[in-house]
């Protein structure tokens, strides 16, 4: 697993998560916390964590994919509209 401890305050990374990773996390879930009647009991996923990782990842993966494209069309419209601006201000005067 790469070691993301290194990276700078300032700085933003996504990393693609492993099937390892998550099969650390589902491992590392707590079965004393509470769960609702529809919930799936937290053992029953420990028990099945090897199964469901995979699927999870490639969830987790695309969901991710998609966040990250929002963010960057927002931020392109925000810099896009701020930058136009800047310069309409520039030839205006």
């Amino acid at each position: 697993m790469p070691d993301h401890t290194a990276t700078l305050c300032s700085s933003f990374y996504l990393h693609e998560t492993s099937e390892e990773e998550v099969v650390r996390l589902i491992g590392n879930l707590s079965e004393g916390k509470a769960i609702n009647e529809n919930d799936i009991p937290t053992k029953i996923i420990k028990l099945t964590k090897f199964v469901v990782a995979p699927v999870l990842t490639r969830i987790l993966i695309s969901a991710l994919m998609k966040v990250f494209i929002l963010i960057l069309q927002i931020w392109r419209t925000k810099y896009l509209l701020k930058l136009s601006t800047n310069i309409y201000f520039a030839t205006v005067q």
